[in-house]
């Protein structure tokens, strides 16, 4: 705990520590229960005799400020006396850091993306309501004790070597489990070809960062997830809507959209859309591919749950019929397992799956191999 100390006023030092802390207590930064330092490491840190600060102590036990026990040590108190103030230290404070002048362009439009959402107050689970408004999962129905019983099995066998740093790209093994698991959902994918991600929110990040700058215009289906429009702009996208209709984004809109502009990338959510919940028709699947292909404008598909169907067979992800190599995947085990675990993972070409990882390492250094 730094308490600065000045031997040259005449107050004395004892009471320079109470003050301290009785301010630290008013403000709630040591807070009810809190336990404090032993008086001999703290005047060990201050560079005082031990007394001085079993002194200061007996005076915070004194004023309410504090509690002591014997052979346990000195804590806070639950409520200061009836008016107890702090000792008031008049000092010259200095102006405010105006630090909305600092902010970029990008934290601009986030900060005014955030008011925006603020404004739509969703309206609250209840046992007579259930909002929809978040995706929220049933936590009643996480695998708690299945997870809890693996990753002290994993701990044990491997702790020390998942506790260290790993490659950007992933925990191989989990890559491998990956590339196999895609193919329930007719998604081919070789382990090199899937990088890792900390949920799908940040893989939108990374393509972001990677392909749009300031400026770029971007197709994005309409309705859409909200958060990806949120990214895009972030990054200074200009934004171009492909509507739905019930077969999916209406593919002529998107062919006549491409040949006016240049759009970095589309955005669309093929299976299981959110908000409508609706699916891309086989036809409009092969359309968009087609376009996409002639103009050389990368699809990227948000395939945020794939085993989210109705009816006996679930609809193919675009990529699962990409034959040009236009589709960048976005997956996720948020709404699979539980969103706290934030776990997720791209599939892509390798020439932009290298700059996905190049992204994604200067970022956040590497991939954790533990969860």
């Amino acid at each position: 705990m730094n308490i600065p100390l000045d031997r040259d006023k005449p107050t004395a030092l004892p009471r320079q520590i109470q003050a301290h802390l009785e301010r630290l207590i008013h403000e709630r930064l040591l807070t009810p229960g809190m336990k404090l330092p032993a008086t001999r490491e703290l005047a060990r840190q201050l560079g005082v005799n031990r007394g001085t600060v079993a002194l200061a102590y007996e005076e915070l036990v004194a004023t309410g400020w504090a509690r002591a026990h014997v052979g346990q040590g000195t804590f806070v108190a639950e409520r200061p006396v009836s008016g107890a103030a702090p000792a008031v230290q008049v000092a010259v404070q200095p102006v405010a850091l105006d630090w909305s002048g600092l902010f970029s362009r990008s934290a601009q439009i986030l900060g005014a993306d955030d008011e925006r959402s603020r404004a739509v107050t969703p309206i609250p689970s209840s046992g007579a309501v259930v909002s929809f408004a978040g995706g929220m999962p049933d936590s009643g129905l996480f695998p708690t004790d299945a997870f809890r019983r693996v990753l002290n099995q994993v701990i044990r066998e491997e702790g020390p070597a998942l506790l260290q740093y790993y490659p950007a790209g992933g925990y191989p093994p989990l890559r491998r489990y990956l590339s196999t698991y895609l193919l329930r959902f007719g998604l081919e994918a070789r382990p090199e070809e899937i990088l890792i991600v900390n949920g799908s929110q940040q893989g939108f990040d990374l393509i972001a960062r990677t392909l749009i700058d300031p400026g770029d215009f971007v197709a994005i289906e309409q309705p859409t997830y909200p958060r990806a429009m949120q990214v895009f702009r972030s990054f200074g996208a200009q934004l171009l809507s492909v509507p739905w209709d019930g077969a999916g984004p209406r593919a002529e809109i998107f062919e006549r959209l491409l040949e006016r502009h240049t759009p970095k990338l589309f955005y669309c959510q093929p299976s299981a859309h959110n908000p409508t919940g609706l699916a891309v028709a086989p036809e409009t699947a092969r359309r968009l591919l087609e376009v996409a292909a002639r103009h050389q404008v990368p699809i990227v598909e948000d395939g945020f749950d794939g085993s989210l169907y109705y009816g006996g067979t679930p609809t193919l992800p675009l990529k699962a019929v990409d034959r040009g190599g236009v589709v960048i995947y976005i997956g996720t085990f948020s709404k699979i397992l539980f969103p706290g675990l934030r776990l997720g993972w791209l599939v892509g070409p390798p020439p932009i799956l290298e700059r996905l990882q190049a992204a994604k390492q200067l970022a956040d250094l590497h991939t954790s191999a533990l969860i």
